[in-house]
C-alpha cells in the first residue's frame, strides 16, 4: 500500500483545491483566495446533500470560505474530488444552480442535474489521475446518520451552543462533556452553554 502523502482528509482537500484552481481559468469565476475545506455533515440535517459552500462574507468573521464534503463518501476519491469541485464553483459567489453555475460547471467537466452533478468521462479521468497523484484519501467512511439522530446527534448527547448572534452548535456525550467541560465559542471566545 502508498505511504499516505497527506495525515489529514483537510490537509488532503486543501492541496487537492489548490490543484482543481486552475482549471477555473477561463470561465470567467475564481473560488474565494481565502478557501478552507473539511470533511462535515451538512447543516441542517440534510439526507441527500454530500456538499456545502459558506460564502466567508457571510459564515466567518475573516472572509474565509468553507467547503465541506461529506464524511460518508471516500470509497472512491475522484467523487470526492468532483463533489468539491461542485463546492468550488459556489465559492466563486455563485449561489444556487441556475444559469451562472451551470455554465461554469459544464465548462469544468461536470454534468447531469445542476444540484448533483458528476464528473463527465474527461474529467473522471483528470480526476482518477489527480487523486493517484495526492495519494490516499486518509479518511474512514463513516455511517450516514438516520432520523432524528441526523439532525441532533444520538439521543445520547448534550446539546451546546453559543449565543444567539454567534449562532454555533455543537452536540457532545455526557460523558466527554463532564470530562472536559464545554468547548470555547469560535467567535466570542466564551465557553458554549448546555441546552435543555
Amino acid at each position: 500500500m502508498k505511504k499516505p502523502v497527506y495525515k489529514t482528509r483537510e490537509d488532503w482537500l486543501k492541496a487537492a483545491a489548490a490543484r482543481l484552481q486552475p482549471r477555473f481559468s477561463g470561465t470567467g469565476s475564481a473560488p474565494a483566495e481565502k478557501l478552507e475545506a473539511l470533511v462535515s455533515w451538512p447543516r441542517g440535517g440534510s439526507k441527500t446533500a454530500i456538499g456545502q459552500c459558506f460564502p466567508g462574507k457571510t459564515w466567518t468573521a475573516d472572509d474565509t470560505t468553507y467547503v465541506t464534503v461529506s464524511p460518508i463518501l471516500g470509497a472512491d476519491p475522484a467523487r470526492v474530488l468532483d463533489v468539491l469541485l461542485h463546492e468550488m464553483i459556489h465559492a466563486c459567489g455563485i449561489n444556487g444552480h441556475g444559469k451562472d453555475f451551470r455554465k461554469v460547471a459544464t465548462a469544468l467537466g461536470l454534468e447531469g442535474k445542476m444540484r448533483a452533478t458528476v464528473a463527465g468521462a474527461a474529467l473522471r479521468a483528470d480526476l482518477v489521475a489527480l487523486a493517484k497523484e495526492l495519494g490516499p484519501y486518509p479518511h474512514v467512511l463513516m455511517k450516514a446518520p438516520r432520523g432524528k439522530e441526523a439532525a441532533e446527534g444520538s439521543k445520547n448527547t448534550v446539546k451546546l451552543r453559543t449565543s444567539h448572534i454567534d449562532g454555533y452548535h455543537v452536540w457532545m456525550s455526557p460523558k466527554q462533556f463532564a470530562k472536559h467541560g464545554a468547548p470555547m465559542c469560535p467567535v466570542s471566545g466564551k465557553p458554549m452553554e448546555p441546552v435543555s
